[in-house]
């Protein structure tokens, strides 16, 4: 019994750090907007709190300069969702100002307005 219990659990770990990105959550669209100008992107949020972020930027963007995919790990409450880098560790705080269940209106540093509509 006890090596029919060791088996599973060394199934059970190799497969949850080989798949962390497994189990979807939800899906976005996402939009930045600062003064006049807006980038498009796609989010998408984990069950296990892993997102992965897909921006198409422009050379003379003041938001993202060129196209990039990164992988995060996100927290959400009633007033804020924080994005943090895996890549670097830093860490995104958005100020939740509108929620639903399709669609949230976030607000990062008061300057960037950023809005996510689930796909």
């Amino acid at each position: 019994m006890k090596r029919m219990t060791f088996i599973c659990l060394v199934l059970v770990t190799a497969c949850s750090e080989s798949q962390e990105f497994d189990k979807l959550e939800n899906a976005w669209t996402v939009s930045w907007t600062i003064g006049e100008e807006e980038v498009t992107g796609d989010l998408v949020l984990f069950d296990n709190n892993y997102a992965q972020l897909k921006v198409a930027g422009r050379p003379n963007s003041l938001l993202i300069k060129e196209p990039e995919g990164v992988n995060f790990r996100w927290e959400m409450n009633n007033n804020e969702l924080t994005l943090k880098r895996l890549d670097n560790d830093i860490e995104l705080k958005y100020e939740i100002l509108k929620k639903s269940k399709d669609y949230m209106e976030l607000s990062f540093a008061n300057e960037i307005t950023v809005k996510l509509f689930r796909r």
